[in-house]
């Protein structure tokens, strides 16, 4: 299943020099506020979207990347969980948003399918009317083997 998730130049520089994803994500406590992920302790955790619309509940601004994912379904589905995010029009309430928290010795670098560096900040209502692919720069794309 295709996924999405935003990150800083760092994580991508990381990405690209080792293939690998040993050095990337973070570690987390549970929080019940905030998503209903349980995270186990010394795990390294990272956050796939499952709709490209919902990056646009995070700053979706210059210097940062979004990042197409295919994921097989399975490991989808066990690292299922809720978010909580604020809308993204008033700022007011809370949205529950279907995400992904993968331990990072899972992904494999062969998931990656486009990364795309955004050059200017996009809104969501940018996404809405679909404005927002001329701030985007592909800088990597998998090449599809027939």
């Amino acid at each position: 299943m295709i996924v999405y998730r935003i990150c800083n130049e760092y994580e991508i520089k990381e990405i690209m020099k080792s293939k690998s994803f040993s050095n990337i994500g973070n570690n987390y406590t549970n929080d019940k506020k905030k998503n209903t992920h349980n995270y186990l302790q010394n795990k390294k955790y990272v956050h796939f979207f499952k709709d490209l619309s919902s990056i646009y509940y995070l700053n979706v601004t210059k210097g940062y990347y979004i990042c197409t994912y295919d994921i097989p379904d399975v490991l989808l589905e066990e690292s299922k969980g809720i978010g909580f995010y604020l809308d993204r029009e008033f700022f007011k309430r809370l949205e529950e948003v279907c995400e992904y928290a993968i331990t990072n010795d899972q992904i494999l670098f062969n998931y990656l399918i486009k990364v795309e560096k955004i050059n200017n900040y996009i809104d969501y209502e940018d996404y809405i009317y679909d404005n927002y692919k001329a701030n985007l720069e592909v800088t990597y794309e998998k090449i599809k083997k027939d």
